[in-house]
């Protein structure tokens, strides 16, 4: 996966490439639900 790098003028300066084992994984609701359930109940 590759991406822009901006910079603070909103000009692209740079690509990078990102690793898809990590940007492209896919992503497990159930498991984000619940962690964000618990967060919530421990403030």
């Amino acid at each position: 996966m590759e991406v822009e790098v901006i910079n603070l003028q909103g000009k692209k300066v740079d690509t990078v490439e990102l690793p898809a084992r990590i940007f492209e994984a896919n992503v497990n609701v159930d498991l984000m639900h619940q962690a964000f359930t618990r967060q919530l109940a421990n403030a």
